[in-house]
């Protein structure tokens, strides 16, 4: 699994992102938190193994951008 806590609405509150595998194909997921919850969930066509956010412009609010990476 990889972890990454980002400001991904420019709300000004960090969520937990996290890019998870199961033990089944079908269950590769990018799951985001808010504190317990999970508020959104994404199928990922790859084994994730690792997440970062990243800023592409300088435009106010600040929303970065979300990047995965996967494969072996």
């Amino acid at each position: 699994n990889a972890l990454e806590l980002s400001d991904i609405f420019g709300d000004g509150d960090s969520k937990l992102i996290a890019a998870h595998y199961g033990a089944a194909k079908n269950e590769l997921k990018l799951k985001v938190f808010k504190g317990a919850s999970l508020i959104k969930e994404n199928n990922l066509v790859d084994t994730p193994t690792g997440v970062i956010s990243l800023y592409m412009d300088n435009l106010q609010p600040r929303v970065p951008a979300i990047a995965v990476a996967s494969g072996s």
